[in-house]
């Protein structure tokens, strides 16, 4: 498994389980040298996904303190990261759902933990792609908006000297026919 580039990965997991979250945050900091952060309560993810701002939730489906895809709900609501699930009871009807929550991948337990962490390094690499496009998506938006400032400018600026222009075309006009004038 390659580390994780840039620097270093920030991944909550969310787990109850106190063996099953000791193998995944080693297996984690140690094979993609992240920085990891465990809760065990779905209250403690949502306020830690709010503060800590990790880039990918690994969290376990079946928490006490949540209703079934509650957590992924949030998660997706409230953070701006990426959501992988764990769980002890794999249902189709559950993995459709968390799918089109837009979570990312969910793992039934047992797992295998090279499959966990290529997944966590899809989701890390498909988050920084899309912040890399939304940065150059901003970018462009104040570019766009400053040129046509600059535009509406440059336009009122062409009108005063067409304006100024027509005028000096009417002076001059008027003189022309005033000289050509006969007389009396």
């Amino acid at each position: 498994m390659r580390t994780v580039s840039q620097d270093s990965a920030n991944i909550l997991v969310v787990e109850d389980d106190d063996e099953v979250a000791r193998i995944v945050t080693d297996y984690i900091e140690r094979s993609m040298k992240a920085r990891v952060k465990r809760v065990t309560t779905a209250t403690e993810a949502v306020s830690s996904s709010t503060s800590d701002q990790p880039e990918v939730v690994l969290a376990d489906l079946d928490l006490p303190d949540s209703d079934d895809l509650e957590l992924a709900r949030q998660l997706k609501d409230e953070s701006d990261c990426e959501v992988i699930l764990m769980t002890g009871q794999p249902s189709l009807d559950r993995a459709i759902e968390a799918m089109r929550l837009g979570v990312r991948d969910m793992f039934p337990k047992p797992f295998d933990l090279r499959l966990l962490g290529k997944s966590l390094e899809e989701a890390l690499d498909a988050r920084r792609q899309r912040h890399r496009e939304q940065h150059r998506y901003d970018r462009l938006r104040r570019v766009s908006s400053h040129i046509i400032r600059e535009r509406r400018v440059l336009k009122q600026r062409v009108d005063l000297i067409c304006r100024d222009l027509v005028g000096a075309y009417r002076r001059l006009a008027e003189k022309v026919v005033s000289r050509d004038e006969p007389s009396n």
